[in-house]
C-alpha cells in the first residue's frame, strides 16, 4: 500500500477524534457514537497491519485480540447504547402511570417528553388510567406542535385552579450556570404555593417526575397576584 493511503487513513482515524477533544474543552461533546464513522479507517489500517505478519504463531494471537476487543464493543453497545447513558423513558413513564388515578393531568417541562411517554403508554401492560396531557396538548388529535415548546407562566398560573393532582415531567431544566430554568422556577412558585403535598421521584438521564397533590382553596388572581409581588 502507498505511504499516501496509510497517512489518509490515520488522518481519517485521528482527525476526527482529536478534533472532538478540542472543542470539548469549550462544550463536552466527546461522546463514543460520534466516531462511529471513524471505524472503516480504523479496520482497513488493522487488516493492513495484520496482512504484513507473515509468522502464523504471531497471527493467531493477533487475531484473537482482535476478536475480544470486537466482542467487547458489541457486548458494550447492548448494554449502554453508544451513550455513556440512556434516558429511562420507561421507568419514569410507567411510574406515573402505575400511580395515576382518573381526573390526573400530567405537564410535560419540554414537549418532546411526551413522545417517549406516548410510546411507553401504548405498551404499558397495566390497566390502570393515564393522566390527561394538558401540556403540550392542542386538541384529541397530535400533530407536531405537540412536540415543540414549553409551558408558558400564565399556562403555570391557571392549572392550580382547575386541577387537584397534577404530574410534572421536568427534563433538561438546569441552565449552564446550574440554576434552573424559568419555567421551573415559576413551576415551584406556583405549585408550590398551591398545592399542600409533593412528591418527587428522579431515573437516569436527568429526568425528574414531580407529583402535586391536595390542592390549597386559593383562587388563580390571588396566586398571580403572589407572583408579581
Amino acid at each position: 500500500m502507498a505511504i499516501w493511503r496509510y497517512q489518509f487513513l490515520l488522518l481519517w482515524l485521528l482527525f476526527p477524534v482529536v478534533f472532538t477533544l478540542i472543542v470539548s474543552i469549550v462544550r463536552p461533546m466527546f461522546v463514543a457514537r460520534y466516531f462511529f464513522f471513524c471505524l472503516p479507517a480504523f479496520i482497513l489500517l488493522a487488516s493492513a497491519g495484520l496482512a504484513r505478519i507473515r509468522r502464523s504463531w504471531l497471527l493467531a494471537p493477533a487475531l484473537i485480540f482482535f476478536v475480544a476487543l470486537s466482542l467487547k464493543g458489541t457486548l458494550s453497545y447492548y448494554d449502554h447504547d453508544f451513550d455513556l447513558y440512556r434516558d429511562d423513558w420507561r421507568a419514569a413513564s410507567y411510574y406515573v402511570l402505575n400511580r395515576a388515578r382518573p381526573a390526573d393531568v400530567v405537564i410535560f417541562h419540554i414537549a418532546m417528553g411526551r413522545m417517549p411517554y406516548e410510546f411507553y403508554r401504548s405498551v404499558y401492560p397495566g390497566g390502570g388510567p393515564a393522566p390527561t396531557v394538558i401540556n403540550p396538548a392542542r386538541g384529541d388529535h397530535m400533530d407536531y406542535r405537540d412536540f415543540m415548546g414549553k409551558p408558558s407562566a400564565n399556562f403555570i398560573r391557571a392549572v392550580p385552579a382547575q386541577y387537584d393532582r397534577v404530574w410534572v415531567v421536568l427534563k433538561n431544566n438546569q441552565t449552564k450556570t446550574g440554576d434552573v430554568d424559568f419555567t421551573t422556577t415559576v413551576l415551584s412558585q406556583v405549585f408550590g404555593v398551591s398545592y399542600a403535598t409533593r412528591q418527587d421521584a428522579s431515573f437516569p438521564g436527568g429526568i425528574e417526575i414531580r407529583f402535586y397533590s391536595e390542592r390549597r382553596v386559593q383562587k388563580e388572581a390571588d396566586i398571580s397576584g403572589s407572583q408579581s409581588r
